[in-house]
C-alpha cells in the first residue's frame, strides 16, 4: 500500500490506523510517523517486505491480495481520510 501526501505540508501519523477492510486487519502507525508535503510512504506486508527509508512493514504475513482488496486510512480521530 503506498499513501500519498498531495497537500503542501507534512502529515503526521502519530494515532492513524491503515485497515484491510476484507479481512479486518488494522495497521497502527508508530507515533512520529509522517509524509511529507508531496511525498509517499509505502505500507509493506510478506514475507519479502523489509523496512527503509520511506517503508513500513505491517507484518510478514500477507494482508493485500493482487485483486483490489479494500482498504480505509483512518485519522487520530478516528474519521476516514481515504479508502480505496
Amino acid at each position: 500500500m503506498t499513501l500519498a501526501n498531495n497537500g503542501g505540508s507534512t502529515v503526521v501519523l502519530t494515532g492513524w490506523k491503515l485497515v484491510s477492510e476484507k479481512g479486518n486487519q488494522t495497521y497502527s502507525f508508530p507515533s512520529g510517523t509522517t509524509i511529507p508535503a508531496g511525498g509517499t510512504l509505502k505500507v509493506l506486508s510478506g514475507s519479502k517486505a523489509v523496512a527503509s527509508t520511506g517503508a513500513l512493514v505491517w507484518t510478514k504475513s500477507n494482508i493485500w491480495n493482487n485483486d483490489g482488496d479494500p482498504g480505509a486510512l483512518y485519522n487520530a480521530q478516528g474519521q476516514v481520510v481515504s479508502q480505496r
